[in-house]
């Protein structure tokens, strides 16, 4: 029996398990630096400030959010299409 893990990934192959999470995660990067840029401009410094130290918060609520999604998109695959390859 042949395990999905137990061959060697090609970068392609690499490339097409991470792609979805990377370019999630650069949208919202450039997300909090644009809202960074409006609140800085558009209100005081207080108002950024706050944002600034709340934004760690988000990002590792956001990046468990990802992560869980990430895990729930994989489950399907393992439990009802390729039973036979995961043990």
């Amino acid at each position: 029996m042949d395990y999905l893990f137990s061959k060697k990934f090609t970068f392609k192959e690499f490339l097409k398990f991470v792609a979805q999470t990377v370019i999630s995660m650069v949208f919202i990067s450039l997300y909090t630096i644009i809202d960074g840029i409006f609140i800085s401009n558009l209100t005081s410094p207080d108002a950024l400030a706050s944002i600034n130290i709340i934004l760690p918060i988000f990002n590792v609520i956001l990046g468990f959010s990802i992560m869980m999604g990430t895990g729930v998109y994989y489950f399907p695959l393992k439990v009802c299409l390729f039973p036979h390859l995961f043990p």
